[in-house]
């Protein structure tokens, strides 16, 4: 679901057309198969009540096995595209800058993504929640399962006994599709689907707008623009990310530019839509301790303290409602070190349901304290080294997310890395930074399956999601820069 841009009007993108049409071949089969699957799973669960399963019609396996190739044939394209045009630009420095002419030749791929319908469930809660606050319904005091919204069957959550995950400013983005619903639930859906799209253009803008002074800004804004990863979750599957990462990117442009109080009123506004955003607070208050920016961290405690001040007198008025989204219980386990474990003892006789459970929990426990004292580390770090700038807040958040998805937390989806995708194009001489995230984003859905299975595959596809990333990391910062440098054709600094 991306293109590699012909030779004009500039001459640092890849040439060759065989690529650019392939591209454009393999994201429409790849639409059609995921459409087909998507609007399958809507008529049969919400229309016809059919019990829902994970991935229908998959007895076959040609449905999974269409999904895996085309993804991997895109992920391919795009990763032979990426570094042919990185090496080309190190070459011979671009003289043009023009966004419209980045997004123009995007614009097919942005079109695919927009009309394939989402596989994913996670809209039609969207659209619920959203339905709920235009009743004036409160979704922080009201369970899921007990308003109607005519989704219900398709919300694809472990318990429907919970109120919502998600904070009061995203609700908000929910509602303007939720009002039509009563007209027909696929057109909401193509509603909030249109307001991802232009998001994710506009997240694509001011990358774009924070890399002009770059060498190969056109090279890293269209490849934010056309990235496998984020074109299926921000776009096709719409998932909320997409605003998260928009007040991620402007967390850091008004860090760059030092506006600190609109930079912590961004995070705020982040977190307000879902709580990722939060660990941006917490480090740059203590970049600004180290600074003795006293006056805007009083400044930004008054303002935030307003804001929430706000939405404490009326949807958010107990401790509960706010551990609703701050802290959500999901349980279960998928995609990560925790989920591995579990499969694997599954296939161990000796341990009983109630062990493995104990096991699981514990180790979540441990996972959780080491990313704690991780975090910990990287904000003294930030408050006592008088040397460390703005870039150094951003990798530090950018560490602890990383640090976060990768081993601490027992549930992971594919979308999550998506909001580490900004940074990754924003400090691109982050060597490690970047091969890490790269080769985590390119290969968490080689295999199409079920996120939280119990079965053989699923143990073989959350080692694949783990292990690459893994293995790059250990390559530790010096051989990262040698990597990159050999894969760019010159030297790249990492600090």
């Amino acid at each position: 679901m991306f293109s590699v841009i012909p030779l004009k009007p500039t001459k640092i993108f890849y040439k060759p057309k065989s690529l650019f049409f392939s591209a454009v071949i393999a994201s429409v089969f790849y639409s059609v198969v995921v459409t087909k699957l998507g609007l399958y799973k809507y008529y049969e669960t919400a229309i016809n009540y059919v019990p829902r399963t994970e991935i229908p019609e998959f007895g076959s396996n040609l449905n999974r096995l269409a999904i895996n190739g085309l993804y991997i044939v895109l992920t391919v394209i795009y990763t032979i595209w990426l570094l042919q045009a990185l090496n080309k630009s190190s070459i011979s420095e671009p003289r043009q800058n023009n966004f419209k002419t980045i997004l123009k030749i995007g614009l097919p791929f942005l079109l695919i993504a927009l009309v394939t319908y989402p596989f994913s469930r996670d809209i039609y809660l969207y659209l619920h929640y959203g339905l709920m606050a235009l009743k004036g319904i409160n979704p922080y005091l009201v369970t899921v399962n007990t308003f109607n919204s005519g989704l219900n069957p398709l919300h694809n959550w472990i318990s429907e006994e919970i109120t919502t995950a998600y904070g009061p400013v995203g609700i908000m983005i929910f509602m303007p599709a939720s009002t039509l619903l009563n007209i027909s639930p696929v057109l909401g859906v193509y509603a909030f689907k249109v307001l991802c799209l232009l998001c994710h253009i506009g997240n694509t803008y001011f990358i774009w707008r924070l890399l002009r002074t770059s060498q190969n800004c056109q090279i890293l804004t269209f490849a934010y623009l056309v990235n496998p990863l984020i074109l299926i979750e921000h776009v096709s599957d719409a998932h909320i990310d997409v605003f998260i990462s928009l007040s991620l990117i402007a967390f850091i442009g008004f860090l760059y530019k030092k506006s600190y109080i609109f930079a912590i009123l961004a995070a705020l506004v982040g977190f307000l839509i879902k709580t990722l955003p939060l660990l941006c607070i917490p480090l740059a208050v203590c970049f600004l301790l180290g600074k003795r920016r006293f006056i805007d961290i009083l400044l930004s405690l008054i303002l935030s303290l307003i804001i929430i001040a706000g939405f404490s007198v009326t949807i958010l008025p107990t401790p509960e409602t706010w551990l609703s989204f701050i802290s959500p219980d999901l349980g279960g386990v998928a995609n990560s070190i925790h989920h591995f474990l579990d499969i694997l003892l599954i296939y161990v006789p000796v341990v009983s349901s109630s062990s493995r459970i104990a096991i699981i929990t514990n180790l979540s426990l441990i996972t959780t304290l080491g990313f704690l004292v991780y975090y910990a580390w990287q904000c003294l770090r930030l408050w006592f080294n008088p040397s460390v700038t703005e870039r150094d807040v951003v990798l530090s958040f950018a560490w602890s997310i990383f640090a976060l998805i990768l081993f601490a937390r027992a549930w992971v989806m594919p979308w999550y890395i998506t909001n580490l995708l900004c940074i990754t194009v924003l400090c691109f001489d982050a060597s490690l930074f970047v091969l890490t995230t790269l080769t985590y984003s390119l290969t968490i859905r080689f295999i199409f399956t079920e996120g939280a299975g119990r079965g053989l595959l699923s143990l073989v596809t959350t080692l694949s999601r783990l292990l690459p990333s893994m293995y790059v990391l250990s390559f530790g910062h010096a051989r990262s820069e040698q990597l990159m440098g050999k894969l760019l054709g010159n030297e790249i600094v990492d600090s």
